[in-house]
């Protein structure tokens, strides 16, 4: 079995963040017309004329894409990864038929999975928990461990096909084709230990 190298994990990675922001763009045109419409009622009150509510119609649709987008990446960025971790695929590598598994093509646990997730999105969760908390050091640590991920990510490009993520925790990325021989029929998903 072969396994898949960097240009194809890139891919699935670019329409990952692809329906991210169709996601992404479809919250803020609903937290924007939503809080446009409830801005606009709260600004233009019963006395106010069009103009009141004209602008608190704005406002309210301007916070809302603001809220919308932020939210989004929030999601994206924990719950969007968490779908990789549970499933073994995002969806960006379920549509271009990829899989994570074990080094030897076996099934990875959950656990295995949800380590991976959180090595892989370590720069990320640093920078979450430095902005939650008001923390520079956790924020310079986001910065740092998000270029360590990028160099991680090319180690994809050596003979052996994996990223740093992947070295670290015993797992690669395969072609779910190739791998139907190795799979027996009742296998549906990832072992949960």
């Amino acid at each position: 079995m072969e396994r898949v190298g960097f240009s194809p994990r890139l891919w699935a990675y670019l329409l990952d963040g692809f329906l991210a922001a169709l996601g992404g763009l479809f919250f803020s045109l609903v937290f924007g017309g939503i809080l446009g419409g409830t801005v606009g009622a709260t600004v233009g009150g019963p006395g106010a004329g069009p103009e009141g509510l004209a602008l608190g119609a704005f406002l309210g649709s301007l916070l809302g894409a603001i809220l919308g987008v932020g939210l989004m990446f929030l999601l994206i960025s924990s719950a969007y990864g968490l779908i990789e971790a549970l499933t073994g695929r995002s969806p960006g590598k379920m549509l271009l038929g990829l899989t994570i598994r074990n080094q030897d093509g076996s099934r990875a646990t959950g656990r295995t999975l949800f380590w991976r997730y959180a090595l892989k999105n370590s720069a990320l969760l640093a920078a979450l928990l430095g902005a939650g908390t008001g923390l520079l050091v956790l924020s310079a640590l986001a910065n740092v461990l998000y270029f360590g991920f990028l160099l991680g990510c090319l180690a994809a490009m050596n003979y052996n096909h994996q990223a740093l993520h992947d070295i670290l925790m015993g797992t690669a990325v395969y072609r779910r084709a190739d791998l139907a021989a190795f799979d027996s029929p009742l296998d549906t998903g990832p072992q949960i230990p």
